[in-house]
């Protein structure tokens, strides 16, 4: 190929990439986090409360506007981690881990009709008691969304 047709195509490429970036971007972001080291242990930083051992593929991550003392993100298999802290003190002697755990359970879940519902079972995180619940949703009435509550 003489070098006119090779910058032609070049040209071309060029502007097929400024086209499909845009429509396609988080897939290439997705790609480029990939990429980005992944698993290793996370902290909650300032409380020193909460830490989590990742798994490989997993990495840290920051959702705008969230409560989360910890965050992280499987963006290959969509699948995503918060960690909630709160404080014991904020709760009468009334507030047990079961009733914690529906209450909470309850928030997570809001309106979404829920298509299946397994536990709580009894789990041990830790040292400490925990109950974990799971939930299959249907979210804005299209969207199949599995949740996995741990309480502990």
């Amino acid at each position: 190929m003489n070098q006119e047709v090779i910058g032609q195509v070049l040209v071309a490429l060029a502007m097929l990439a400024m086209v499909a970036v845009p429509f396609y971007w988080d897939r290439v972001l997705g790609f480029a986090t990939s990429m980005q080291r992944t698993g290793g242990l996370l902290n909650d930083g300032e409380l020193g409360l909460a830490e989590i051992q990742l798994m490989p593929g997993w990495k840290g991550t920051t959702i705008p506007n969230n409560v989360a003392s910890i965050q992280a993100t499987d963006r290959l298999r969509r699948r995503f981690l918060i960690v909630i802290s709160e404080s014991r003190e904020d709760f009468t002697s009334e507030m047990d881990l079961a009733r914690f755990s529906r209450v909470t359970f309850g928030l997570l879940c809001g309106p979404g009709p829920i298509v299946e519902i397994h536990g709580p079972e009894p789990r041990t995180v830790g040292e400490f008691e925990a109950l974990q619940m799971e939930a299959v949703l249907i979210l804005r009435g299209r969207y199949l969304m599995k949740y996995l509550h741990t309480v502990i």
